[in-house]
């Protein structure tokens, strides 16, 4: 297994993603109570950008609250160059995608994925059909109307909150240089046992053995994330609170995990439809009518919490429900609820 180091990502990644917080911090401070968020909720506006040139409406135009903006700009592109880019050459690098390309990464959000570019009609009515927000619906649509307007507006924006962005999450920027320090340390020292050590606790040793590379990052804006690419390659990356996200099969903190996941309707709908049988990733999307980066975002969510394995079938990831857990959350709430005594 090639393993590689690229702290790069993970910075571009917390980059985006505090904006993101900041734009939303009111939706998800009541779902999370990170650092990072009470941070961001402290942040004034009008300390970051100036209102007559960057107003209130046109930064949140791209940043609606489902995080439609990172299955848009797909951080993947990233990982196929890790070490490449700092923060300032990659926001350049989006002022190089031409028109074509960005149609071509609307269409992979909306549809299947790679290989797949519709007309623009085609693309439109899909857009109508597909279940996400009116705001994120707004923000496509703006895009697919006025591509490369979009993009030099979006990268502006990016520019602008880059300069002010090193003195707003000092704490936690260096907390994570630390943490970063030490994570490439163990990375370096253990090579594959540390990396297998984590990826053990979500993924099966079978499904383990299928990929033949890793690409490990750090964040302070995750706890701990695991994007599997069917071309046999994995993108872990660890946050610095990941010890949460690994907790004991039988702990209490596992079941809340797993009654949070079904609480959320999109995943519970999921979860159901795997109660009939495997399905990869495309056919949930189509079943459910949800863009495929969807169904990825979500089923994260589940392998953390055990609630879905994955398997390798015909060079495709299928999802497959781990009975086994959601039995052992029933047995905790009547044990805990003291059910049998009903």
């Amino acid at each position: 297994m090639n393993i590689i180091f690229d702290k790069r990502t993970g910075e571009i990644y917390d980059f985006i993603a505090s904006l993101y917080a900041i734009m939303n911090c009111e939706e998800l401070i009541k779902e999370d109570d990170s650092q990072y968020i009470k941070t961001a909720k402290n942040i004034k506006y009008d300390k970051i950008f100036n209102e007559e040139e960057y107003s209130y409406e046109k930064v949140k135009l791209f940043f609606p609250n489902d995080d439609i903006i990172f299955k848009i700009i797909n951080l993947k592109d990233i990982y196929k160059n890790p070490n490449r880019y700092n923060i300032e050459e990659y926001i350049k690098s989006l002022l190089k995608i031409d028109e074509k390309q960005i149609l071509k990464k609307i269409s992979k959000t909306l549809t299947i994925g790679e290989g797949i570019e519709l007309l623009l009609n085609d693309l439109i009515k899909l857009l109508k059909d597909t279940d996400i927000s009116i705001d994120a619906k707004w923000l496509i649509s703006c895009i697919i109307n006025e591509p490369k307007k979009s993009l030099v507006e979006f990268s502006d924006i990016l520019f602008e909150y880059s300069e002010k962005y090193p003195s707003l999450f000092k704490k936690e920027k260096a907390q994570l240089t630390k943490f970063t320090k030490e994570q490439k340390r163990l990375v370096e020292k253990d090579k594959e046992s540390y990396v297998l050590k984590i990826l053990e606790n979500f993924l099966s040793k079978e499904f383990i053995a299928n990929i033949n590379r890793v690409i490990v990052t750090t964040s302070f804006t995750q706890e701990i994330a695991i994007n599997i690419e069917e071309k046999s390659k994995a993108i872990l990356c660890i946050g610095v609170n990941y010890k949460k996200a690994i907790v004991s099969k039988h702990s209490r903190e596992k079941h809340m995990l797993v009654l949070k996941n079904i609480s959320d309707e999109t995943r519970y709908n999921i979860i159901k439809l795997l109660t009939e049988n495997d399905y990869y990733g495309q056919e949930l999307s189509s079943i459910l009518k949800i863009t495929t980066a969807t169904v990825s975002y979500h089923m994260n969510y589940l392998l953390l919490a055990g609630i879905v394995s994955v398997t390798k079938k015909e060079q495709k990831i299928y999802y497959s429900l781990n009975k086994e857990s959601l039995k052992g959350t029933l047995e905790f709430l009547h044990k805990e609820f003291k059910l049998d005594d009903c």
